[in-house]
């Protein structure tokens, strides 16, 4: 590694306007040394997921300033530098790329796409970045390979109501983590029988929704952990069952632990399935992972529902049942915002959803507090780390406050302890260049505060152009 930093040194570096021997800048060795060895583990990657990536699939880092590096075989973006063949620096933030820490699918130059993972930032390290990296770029992958991705995006609160739906929720992770860990066929039974259960007897609506978003999420963060770590990501999913709550008690919960119970049902079919099973074609297809698991480990539903009192039993059901009676969730409301937060800001960019603003981005990090989706199409954040809505025109981010996001609408609200604004203040504005706590929201273009505003409650309508 020491020879290839030194060869890294005397680098000469040829920039769209010509070469200059400017030697590399240590940003530019990190960004650099993140891309080449990533790059080298292209065979690895490949191998686990046939036909997502190859020697020749693009792919960008960037770090918290903006500076990038792109790799591709195919027309680099303009206004770079050459570090090596390949290889193409940016100094200067590329358009659209924030301090977010993923972008997926990147528009390059001939209808190339590259994902996008910053270096730094929530992704500590090398391996956090590539990891993150290799999970978003296959959610790229799943857009044009994956049949019915957007399937059961949406699972209503209510459903989680019940105690022993709860408690099942929450037997049902113990016995994936059980399973993860042993790799015993039994312990594997256990579970898939309380998963049949799940499905066809107690809770079929969360059971289907915890089946495709493990399918989603569930197959990244496979192929995500086995790209960067190898033989080694059994560990890494180790650590990930160790982060998620004791109690799984609200919606949001659910979404999480797909993330390891679907990458668990994945890997053990990917050491247990016959040779000649294609199981991730079969994904593809629509199948999820716990239908496939069904095969592969030949339950049959009407058996295992026949063994599903005694597994209740071995597995000392009622003290979960117990402390999911006993605990209902403390997630923090949209009536408890309301409540506590009595300033609100509501933005509405009355805009059509269509392939003109195909090119809209909005981009959210839930924070510890989570999020709830109230309705296919409405988020709610209670403590919201990071919102971004970035269109032509609009630059909306928004820092630690709640929030709450209609997609279909493009309205959002945020709420504060303390004012805002003042309706003075806007009035007093030109181009609207609002500032508070840690958010901020940039608007040089029409823009109106509604007849209906109060200091307290201020209700904004941005109208950008929207080009025909």
């Amino acid at each position: 590694m020491l020879a290839k930093t030194s060869l890294l040194l005397a680098t000469l570096v040829a920039s769209s306007s010509g070469y200059s021997a400017v030697s590399c800048t240590d940003t530019q060795q990190d960004l650099l040394h993140f891309a080449t060895t990533t790059q080298a583990l292209h065979p690895r990657i490949a191998s686990v997921w046939p036909k997502f990536w190859d020697e020749t699939t693009p792919f960008i880092v960037y770090n918290l300033d903006g500076e990038a590096v792109l790799f591709t075989h195919n027309e680099p973006l303009p206004d770079y530098q050459k570090l090596s063949d390949h290889y193409y620096y940016y100094a200067e933030r590329l358009p659209n790329i924030t301090d977010f820490h993923f972008y997926i699918n990147y528009p390059l130059p001939n209808d190339q796409v590259a994902t996008a993972a910053m270096l730094g930032g929530v992704n500590s390290d090398e391996l956090d970045a590539r990891e993150t990296l290799i999970h978003e770029a296959f959610h790229g992958y799943q857009r044009s390979a994956f049949a019915d991705v957007e399937r059961s995006q949406f699972l209503d609160p209510a459903q989680l109501n019940e105690a022993p739906t709860r408690a099942l929720l929450t037997l049902q992770l113990a016995l994936a983590k059980q399973a993860h860990a042993s790799r015993e066929l039994e312990h594997i039974h256990d579970w898939l029988i309380v998963r049949v259960a799940l499905n066809q007897l107690l809770a079929p609506q969360v059971a289907s929704y915890l089946g495709d978003i493990e399918r989603i999420e569930g197959s990244a963060e496979w192929v995500g952990l086995q790209g960067t770590y190898g033989q080694d990501y059994r560990a890494q999913l180790s650590y990930l069952f160790d982060s998620l709550p004791a109690e799984v008690d609200i919606a949001a919960h659910v979404r999480r632990l797909a993330y390891a119970t679907g990458a668990t049902l994945i890997s053990l079919m990917d050491e247990f399935a016959a040779p000649d099973t294609d199981w991730r074609h079969e994904m593809e297809q629509g199948k999820t992972p716990y239908e496939l698991a069904l095969e592969v480990f030949s339950v049959a539903p009407d058996a295992a529902l026949e063994k599903f009192n005694h597994v209740l039993t071995q597995y000392d059901f009622s003290s979960y049942l117990t402390r999911a009676q006993a605990s209902q969730s403390k997630a923090v409301t949209l009536a408890d915002i309301k409540a506590s937060h009595p300033y609100r800001l509501d933005i509405h960019v009355p805009i059509q959803i269509n392939e003109e603003t195909a090119g809209f981005h909005t981009h959210f990090s839930a924070g510890q507090a989570g999020f709830h989706q109230l309705s296919p199409s409405v988020i709610f954040l209670p403590e919201a780390a990071m919102f971004q809505l970035d269109i032509p025109q609009i630059t909306a981010d928004i820092r630690s406050a709640p929030l709450l996001f209609d997609i279909s609408k493009f309205r959002f609200q945020v709420w504060s302890h303390t004012p805002i604004t003042t309706l003075d203040d806007l009035n007093a504005m030109g181009e609207l260049d609002l500032k508070f706590g840690e958010s901020k929201i940039y608007a040089p273009i029409n823009w109106q505060v509604e007849s209906s505003s109060t200091d307290a409650h201020i209700h904004i309508t941005l109208s950008p152009e929207v080009s025909d």
